[in-house]
């Protein structure tokens, strides 16, 4: 227990190490149990909020989990209380007092132990992929229970029961006939000595003859040096960047994490020096004499990551504005991935002296002149990470995976004080399912099980952090009843198809939210054809209370529309300008185009009923 103990008094502050120690034990005796923290303060002594600070250290220190209830729309109450695991038996019978098999074969707490090595072993199994199992138990208020509910991606069941019996028995399929769902998967898992096929159900011998199902063998062979000296995708904000500093001395480029903006930056401004602040040494020196630091730099110099330094930018309103006085031309260009951060600091010192500027994901246009054979599918599934175009399909969910658990160990948890981050992983994963659709806040609050203020700012930092955006309403005097409420869309439509636990063309291909993800994919190319020329585009949709909808209205800068509505079929149909033409006939000659954008090769360049592949959408700019 030394090294636990001591792990735990750095990350909380322990008064009373006693009323701890029983805290531990006493979780340890409710292995495989709801998992009460009420009850469990009382009998420990402390507080409610002391108890779930433990908890939530215990957790990040990888000694307990907590697996939820499944929470599927089936017309049962369902239990709310999640389940306690361990992540390792030996310890947990450490806790226990079990200290030798005969002690261990006797202990009423046997079988949780049983049940809990075998829950591990499944999250192993997807942690050892690479990924994180989407797991969860079933029980309702009459105390019917399956141990454990796995989600795959295709949006199917398994269900497994856990017996530590070595003894067949057929009431252990009660429950789980009781759940059985058509595409559900049903076994029972137990140490027992055969192998039995009962129906559709499965009894099968642990550990030796279980098998999950897998996904792909994923093994990755990155050729990354070469990809950067020879294959360099071009960027179409090159040409913009590479203008701004004849009229401002600074330029700050932010954009999500990996969307190349170092690669970009030290190509269009090779004659710079370049610093990075992820490095310990160079944040330090930055941190102890900032002033000395930028002299060290006569002609300026590229500082990547600022985020982890934002008071840099005070000191470089002090810089410019010397320059400026004594006919000094120095450029710096500063990069960051924490939009929120950022801009606090450049609204306060750098007004009038830097211009701001977006790099997102590569866009669809991007990717065609790098690679022009790609399926739309892959276009959908990959998304616009630079990183995931440097090799095949099996190393994207590798880097995505990586990505996520990145994004939410770095960004998120520094903005934010996430205490229960399994409610923020259910939260995002509930979000990448609701892409193009309205986003209501409230119903999403009662889904994950926290207070509405909080999933509106986990909504916050994953839009500063360039993961979300919202689209709103077109609130135009037209006389008619419209929707007030924004949808939401990905930045990255791989992020978004990884999280919906779509891993393959043929898993997309059948996917009920592909057509989103293509809306997604098409909405974000018209986000970055503005971002591109460094401006923001003025983009809605518009709904009514009767359910007209059209996709995607631009507004220009001479006070006109354009209209977009997006379809994912390869098939042209003229009933795809309803929508359009009703607005036509609302706004009149305000609606300068209505195009249809799909992914077919019937194309018509009229500015009023024109249709066109995805690929092929020129915009005014």
């Amino acid at each position: 227990m030394t090294v636990t103990q001591n792990s735990r008094l750095t990350l909380v502050n322990v008064k009373d190490l006693q009323a701890f120690h029983t805290f531990i034990r006493l979780a340890a005796g409710r292995i495989g149990q709801e998992f009460n923290a009420s009850a469990l303060s009382v009998e420990v002594g402390v507080s409610l909020p002391t108890v779930k600070n433990w908890l939530s250290v215990l957790a990040a220190s990888y000694v307990v989990y907590l697996l939820h209830p499944y929470h599927a729309n089936i017309g049962k109450r369902l239990t709310k209380t999640p389940k306690l695991y361990f992540y390792d038996t030996g310890l947990a019978a450490f806790l226990l007092g079990i200290n030798s098999i005969e002690q261990l074969d006797v202990h009423p707490l046997r079988g949780s132990l049983m049940e809990n090595l075998v829950v591990n072993d499944i999250v192993k199994h997807g942690c050892n992929q690479g990924r994180e199992e989407s797991l969860f138990f079933y029980r309702d208020k009459s105390q019917r229970e399956v141990d454990v509910l796995r989600a795959l991606s295709d949006g199917s069941l398994e269900a497994y029961e856990i017996k530590a019996s070595m003894t067949y028995n057929a009431d252990y399929f009660k429950h789980l006939r009781y759940q059985k769902r058509a595409e559900t998967l049903t076994l029972s898992l137990t140490p027992c000595r055969f192998r039995f096929t009962i129906e559709e159900s499965r009894l099968v011998l642990w550990p030796s003859h279980w098998e999950l199902l897998p996904l792909p063998n994923l093994k990755l062979n990155f050729k990354f040096v070469q990809f950067m000296n020879n294959h360099l995708i071009h960027r179409e904000m090159s040409d913009y960047l590479s203008d701004l500093f004849h009229y401002l001395p600074v330029i700050t480029l932010t954009g999500p994490r990996q969307s190349g903006k170092t690669t970009l930056c030290r190509k269009v401004f090779s004659d710079l020096p370049y610093t990075n602040l992820e490095d310990v040494s160079t944040l330090s020196e930055v941190r102890n004499d900032p002033k000395a630091f930028l002299a060290n730099y006569p002609q300026g110099v590229i500082i990547d990551e600022a985020q982890n330094f934002p008071e840099i930018f005070s000191y470089l309103q002090v810089e410019v504005d010397n320059d400026r006085m004594e006919g000094g031309n120095r450029h710096f260009l500063v990069t960051g991935s924490n939009n929120f951060s950022l801009m606090q600091r450049i609204s306060q010192s750098m007004a009038g002296r830097t211009a701001v500027v977006s790099l997102l994901p590569l866009s669809t246009h991007e990717i065609l002149a790098h690679r022009s054979e790609v399926s739309t599918s892959e276009l959908l599934l990959r998304g616009g990470y630079p990183a995931v175009w440097m090799n095949d399909l099996r190393g994207r969910q590798i880097l995505l995976s990586n990505y996520y658990t990145t994004y939410i160990e770095r960004d998120v948890r520094s903005l934010i004080n996430v205490k229960d981050l399994q409610a923020f992983h259910t939260f995002i994963r509930l979000a990448a399912g609701r892409i193009g659709q309205e986003f209501n806040a409230s119903a999403l609050s009662v889904e994950v099980g926290v207070s509405l203020p909080t999933v509106k700012n986990w909504l916050s930092v994953l839009a500063a952090s360039y993961v979300v955006y919202l689209l709103h309403p077109y609130h135009a005097n037209i006389g008619k009843r419209l929707t007030k409420t924004p949808k939401l869309y990905f930045y990255d439509t791989g992020l978004a198809a990884f999280l919906l636990g779509i891993n393959s063309i043929e898993q997309l291909d059948v996917h009920p939210l592909r057509g989103s993800l293509m809306e997604n994919l098409v909405v974000n190319d018209i986000v970055k054809h503005g971002c591109n020329q460094g401006r923001e585009e003025s983009l809605f949709f518009y709904r009514d209370k009767s359910q007209r909808e059209v996709d995607v209205l631009r507004a220009l800068s001479d006070g006109s529309l354009e209209a977009y509505e997006i379809k994912a079929s390869m098939t042209y149909n003229a009933d795809y300008f309803k929508h359009l033409r009703y607005l036509k006939s609302l706004l009149g000659d305000r609606l300068k185009r209505t195009t249809v954008i799909y992914d077919g090769t019937q194309e018509n360049s009229q500015d009023i009923d024109g249709y066109c592949n995805f690929r092929h959408l020129k915009l005014l700019p």
